[in-house]
């Protein structure tokens, strides 16, 4: 007799009995055996958490068990953000992409965000003064790819332009905000009198 214990991590526990030419399945019709082994037609993300497989013979019963991970490849891109930044981004992956630049810089600003489907969005922001028509260099792994996904984006010559825009158009705000408080009533002090004044 043959018994596959099915534990997902996101939906009920299940099991896959073989006995002789009969079996019982309570799992999904993804789910079955085929010569003594298990097999899952179309993965899904919700297929990953343990299984273990018991068989019992007149030689005693051995027990196996493992972990699976359903992995998710992510797409990738690089773009120029608005603030005038290369960024590059790794979206939909299980695990989460690790990304890194060429060069390497200190001043890089990564963000991870879990979507309700579990899978993964990686955001790195390479936030280095580059002069116009250099090239940067990202570079992202993930278990699904054979080797690194390496993309490369050329800094145009307006993006100086469009950061010092964007510093103008915050500091433009920031006066007109000052001087309307400024010349706020409830914010002016009342006059002193001097005597005899």
């Amino acid at each position: 007799m043959m018994t596959w214990w099915i534990r997902p991590l996101y939906k009920p526990p299940c099991f896959i009995t073989i006995l002789d030419s009969r079996s019982v399945n309570n799992c999904s019709e993804r789910t079955m055996h085929e010569n003594l082994s298990l097999k899952i037609l179309k993965t899904h993300i919700t297929d990953t958490g343990n299984y273990s497989c018991e068989v019992v013979n007149a030689h005693g019963t051995f027990h196996s068990s493992f972990m699976l991970q359903v992995l998710v490849r992510p797409s990738v891109s690089v773009t120029i953000n608005p603030a005038g930044f290369p960024e590059c981004s790794a979206v939909g992956g299980i695990p989460a992409a690790e990304i890194s630049w060429i060069p390497e810089s200190d001043n890089v600003t990564t963000r991870r965000e879990m979507a309700p489907d579990t899978t993964w969005t990686v955001i790195s922001t390479y936030r280095v003064q580059i002069i116009p028509e250099r090239e940067v260099t990202c570079n992202v792994s993930h278990p699904t790819f054979t080797h690194s996904q390496i993309l490369t984006i050329v800094i145009p010559a307006g993006t100086i332009y469009i950061r010092w825009f964007v510093m103008s158009g915050l500091l433009f705000i920031l006066i007109i905000v000052l001087l309307f408080i400024w010349k706020s009533p409830s914010c002016r002090c009342p006059r002193k009198h001097t005597p005899g004044g």
